[in-house]
């Protein structure tokens, strides 16, 4: 990983090996992440702090009641775990260091002398299992050896069904035409698989797609597409692929 910078504040977020692969392919420039607090579920209104008089509020999430006149009975105030507009993310892998990595190798790799790649494997790649170990979890990747560097083009809060059929493609949704037997006509499906493997499930819209790509990978954390929970819509540019 090339020099970081100093100037702007870099913060870690998790993907999954397919999302990691849609967005080294260009498909995916969005991200979805469950608000986690327990005092907002009754709020329909939110929005993000840009600018305050008290600093200390910007960037942070604001729940409120709808205003009754031009009082809000109620309101809530969330930090922001990623950061505003202009803010980094460093992305965390599935990894594998090779091992008898030394101190100073580490030094040159954030100093931009060493690939990174060198000492480094991802299973989004498609490698097999490492013949010096077994495969890392995301939570447990150091920042020098992240490969990609993201920077925050947008984020607001709102609520997961709210999605567009714009944005849902901008979560690594991808369209697919294809054509039915005995049928002179072309059709067009959507599906969050990146690879054309023949087993790709089909669905009418990118909505559609992603409320099943959400639920594979959050209903079991609590956050199932039926319960619409708070999220933080985060879209982003690659600024950097080691």
């Amino acid at each position: 990983m090339k020099n970081q910078s100093n100037q702007v504040k870099e913060r870690p977020i998790i993907f999954s090996g397919e999302m990691v692969k849609a967005i080294l392919d260009g498909k995916k420039t969005m991200t979805r992440r469950v608000v986690k607090s327990d005092f907002i579920g009754q709020y329909e209104h939110a929005h993000i702090i840009n600018q305050s008089s008290d600093k200390s509020r910007e960037g942070k999430a604001y729940f409120y009641d709808k205003p009754v006149g031009s009082m809000v009975l109620s309101s809530q105030l969330v930090s922001n775990p990623y950061g505003n507009i202009g803010g980094r993310l460093w992305v965390r892998e599935t990894h594998h260091v090779v091992g008898g990595i030394a101190d100073y190798e580490i030094e040159e790799i954030k100093q931009g002398l060493q690939d990174v790649k060198n000492f480094v494997s991802y299973k989004a790649d498609g490698y097999g299992n490492p013949c010096d170990g077994g495969w890392t979890t995301p939570m447990f990747m150091p920042r020098w050896a992240s490969r990609i560097l993201l920077e925050i083009i947008d984020i607001r809060v709102e609520r997961l069904q709210d999605i567009s059929e714009a944005d849902a493609l901008k979560e690594g949704i991808r369209n697919y035409n294809f054509e039915m037997e005995d049928s002179p006509d072309t059709y067009v499906g959507y599906t969050h698989l990146q690879k054309d493997d023949g087993k790709s499930t089909l669905y009418k819209t990118p909505a559609i797609a992603f409320e099943r790509l959400w639920d594979t990978l959050n209903a079991k954390k609590g956050y199932p597409w039926s319960s619409n929970p708070w999220v933080w819509a985060i879209e982003f540019k690659v600024i950097e692929v080691a």
